[in-house]
């Protein structure tokens, strides 16, 4: 069972009781979609570490102005001498 709690938690979003026992479900029928990824036969199938590999060395890169740190900052939920401050994601194992 997927803890959407956590995941709404984990990525900042306020959920009513209604989302949430809506998120939790159609969430549940992605992953089962997804799951049946593993039922495909891939014996005999070349391994490839990389996808399809594009070409990009004729792509024009075009400089412009960033975002200066202000406007870039004025959403932060929390922020530290001009970074962004999050809070802990991976807990460490001790064991």
């Amino acid at each position: 069972m997927i803890d959407i709690k956590y995941i709404s938690n984990l990525s900042n979003i306020k959920l009513t009781k209604k989302e949430e026992k809506l998120y939790q479900i159609q969430l549940e029928k992605v992953l089962d979609f997804v799951s049946q990824l593993n039922e495909v036969k891939t014996d005999n199938k070349i391994k490839i570490s990389k996808g399809n590999i594009i070409d990009l060395s004729s792509v024009n890169d075009n400089v412009r102005p960033s975002l200066d740190t202000k406007d870039a900052m004025k959403n932060a939920v929390s922020q530290h001498n001009d970074y962004f401050k999050v809070g802990l994601i991976l807990k460490k194992n001790n064991s």
